[in-house]
């Protein structure tokens, strides 16, 4: 997403990414960490305010992810909410 000094400044660029890219759609939204329950708690928290996120899931990053990007990490993914509609 991009580069910033701190964890606030982290936060604050992945929710303003998901806003661009929500564009006002409705969105299922999953927040997960590899040993970074903090960040993604605050992540997790900014997320829920947005009046896109439709439903918003917690998950622990699995060894397959946490491996290449390492212990510490915290990040989410996004789709529009439509899809999970039978």
């Amino acid at each position: 997403v991009g580069r910033c000094h701190d964890v606030d400044g982290a936060v604050e660029q992945m929710v303003d990414t998901f806003r661009r890219e929500a564009a006002d759609r409705p969105m299922a939204v999953g927040v997960g960490d590899a040993a970074a329950p903090e960040v993604a708690a605050a992540l997790a928290a900014q997320l829920m305010a947005r009046p896109e996120v439709t439903d918003l899931i917690r998950y622990g990053v699995g060894p397959s992810v946490a491996v290449h990007s390492g212990l510490g990490t915290a990040g989410a993914v996004y789709f529009p909410a439509e899809l999970t509609a039978p």
